[in-house]
């Protein structure tokens, strides 16, 4: 007999212009072992063929429900539609170009049976093309993390956590600022701690993440400035400051990296193909 089910849990899904990737997503999770979730999916104004793939999956799975912005919202104000429509007393992040591993949901709601805490994120690993061959595996170092962690890198994963309700609603989900735009995440665990909710990170690989040149693409010198804004903020918050002023900084360095890293691994190969 299959073990009770206690708690509902609500996936909750951003989806923007991922016609390419959404189906591979919403099969890893209608597959879950842990039955008793519900799919929260609100299309962001896709101008691809997003929202008909997901209307497909909700004629095709009760679980699924999906949501529509009239227009462009970004991320955050559309996961925040997503919670407010969800009903589950955990909470699921799913990226919409990412894969859940079959078994996600179930170990995530044993891991938070286990040893209660207010959000769980688990490893992670990044794949470029195919997902079957993951190129890395993605660890946080630290089980339980301190507000101190939050100074050099965000300490959990994002999408690949689980949350409780009660903290994501305590501190009214994601913040919609200009800012925010990218970095919600960030701000949002920082104002979690910041209010006395704590996390933990769990070393089941359990997410797969779509790590290749789009993704990199996104991470523009004007999501740099946002998350300067945002660590300043939250470094306040969290009463870190003044001394923690030098890693406010760290974002501007952070993109000088990444843009020789884009350059080599990228650009260059392809200047090169284009030469012979």
């Amino acid at each position: 007999m299959r073990r009770k089910e206690k708690y509902l849990v609500s996936v909750i899904i951003a989806c923007y212009n991922a016609g390419n990737y959404l189906d591979a997503c919403m099969e890893s999770l209608t597959v879950q072992t842990y039955r008793n979730i519900e799919i929260i999916v609100c299309d962001d104004c896709s101008s691809d063929n997003s929202l008909e793939k997901l209307r497909k999956w909700e004629q095709r799975d009760n679980r699924v429900t999906i949501l529509y912005n009239k227009e462009h919202l970004y991320a955050a104000e559309t996961r925040n539609r997503c919670i407010a429509a969800s009903r589950g007393e955990l909470l699921l992040i799913q990226d919409i170009d990412d894969i859940s591993r079959p078994e996600r949901i179930a170990c995530l709601v044993k891991a938070f049976e286990k040893e209660p805490s207010d959000f769980i994120s688990s490893a992670m690993e990044a794949f470029e093309d195919n997902p079957q061959k993951p190129t890395k595996l993605m660890k946080k170092r630290k089980k339980y993390p301190s507000k101190k962690d939050f100074l050099w890198n965000l300490p959990f994963f994002h999408p690949s956590s689980i949350f409780t309700r009660e903290c994501i609603l305590a501190v009214s989900g994601y913040r919609d600022a200009e800012e925010t735009q990218r970095g919600q995440d960030y701000d949002m665990f920082m104002r979690l701690y910041a209010k006395g909710f704590k996390g933990r990170n769990i070393s089941n690989p359990l997410y797969l993440y779509r790590l290749d040149r789009e993704n990199i693409k996104r991470r523009t010198f004007r999501a740099r400035i946002g998350e300067y804004k945002i660590r300043k903020k939250g470094f306040y918050e969290l009463g870190l400051m003044p001394w923690a002023f030098p890693f406010v900084l760290k974002p501007f360095a952070a993109h000088a990296v990444l843009a020789v890293r884009y350059f080599v691994k990228w650009r260059l190969p392809d200047r090169k193909q284009r030469d012979s």
